[in-house]
């Protein structure tokens, strides 16, 4: 917190979607080590909020840890760039995808072999290329959610090799121009129930 004496941890998230000029206006608070908070209104602070040290300007005393995200859907300026270390997370593991799902799906009493076949293919469809935007975690388990609030059963992902006749795979997709895609990749016999 920026209250406290020592260091401090800042997390910008998904600094790619900012404003273009938030990556040098960043770079000159981190150099200045003040950080102004834009929607404190300092006469709205009452005498205690000010004992207790809440202000609309903070000096760090140390340099904080600034961790950043970016999901590489904008250039950052060289300048930024050279100030930054850099760490890339690879997509899940199918493992870790199911261990994902699960934590997130916590009290549902899902069906684990529900919760394995829709990993594997949610990874057959994002495998697919020409994606305007992949279907990332987030949609992965909306996806699951859904099947399991539709009573949608384990048998009906299995075996599909037409991966648009899969129960609403369509969640999984924020562009329609990303449905086409998929739909696209359908073959053209239609697929005969099991």
């Amino acid at each position: 917190m920026l209250r406290r004496p020592g260091r401090s941890v800042v997390l910008i998230d998904e600094i790619d979607k900012a404003d273009i000029d938030f990556p040098n206006d960043l770079l000159r608070e981190l150099e200045e080590k003040t950080f102004i908070i834009e929607e404190l209104d300092e006469s709205q602070l009452t005498k205690e909020d000010r004992r207790q040290g809440f202000r609309r300007t903070y000096r760090a005393q140390e340099p904080p840890i600034v961790v950043i995200t970016s999901n590489d859907e904008k250039e950052l300026p060289d300048a930024f760039l050279r100030r930054c270390v850099f760490h890339y997370i690879e997509f899940p593991s199918r493992q870790r995808l199911v261990e994902i799902v699960r934590v997130n799906t916590k009290g549902l009493d899902l069906d684990e072999r529900l919760v394995e076949l829709a990993v594997d293919r949610f990874r057959e469809l994002s495998g697919l290329e020409d994606f305007r935007k992949t279907p990332a975690t987030s949609e992965l388990i909306d996806w699951v959610k859904i099947l399991h609030y539709w009573g949608v059963q384990s048998d009906d992902l299995a075996g599909r090799s037409d991966l648009t006749r899969l129960p609403d795979w369509r969640v999984l997709f924020k562009h329609q121009q990303d449905v086409t895609a998929v739909e696209r990749h359908a073959p053209t016999e239609p697929e005969t129930a099991p």
